[in-house]
């Protein structure tokens, strides 16, 4: 399916590098699903990449009009060692908190106005015990 319509959120951060917070399909007024998964693919506003293509092929019948995909890790990243790699040189620095902070209140928010809500990241995501 190629008659969609989209936009991409992005970050350029000096500390963290390129994130992407949300991307956005549409293909007619109405409800959106939300899709949360492990961290940010390729894609942008313009472009899909398999996974967003898929996100699009399966959610394109039916009721949903679009859907908006979200991250647990903001950072862009095909590859799980690369995202780990990352994650342990980011540790508990402050602005990598800062960021995970953002992130949460971003997907609490969507999560809220979506119509459905998916879950999709695999083994990807490990443990984290929650702190406060």
């Amino acid at each position: 399916m190629r008659n969609w319509q989209g936009s991409a959120e992005f970050e350029d951060h000096p500390t963290l590098g390129r994130l992407r917070y949300r991307l956005d399909r549409w293909w007619r007024p109405g409800p959106r699903a939300l899709i949360c998964m492990c961290n940010a693919s390729s894609a942008d506003g313009r472009k899909n990449d398999p996974t967003i293509n898929r996100c699009t092929e399966l959610l394109s019948v039916g009721i949903i009009a679009g859907f908006t995909v979200v991250n647990w890790e903001p950072h862009i990243s095909a590859s799980p060692k690369e995202l780990y790699d990352w994650r342990d040189r980011m540790g508990q620095d402050f602005a990598y908190r800062q960021m995970r902070w953002r992130n949460l209140a971003l997907i609490r928010a969507l999560s809220e106005a979506a119509a459905v809500r998916y879950v999709a990241w695999g083994r990807l995501v490990p443990y984290v015990p929650l702190t406060y």
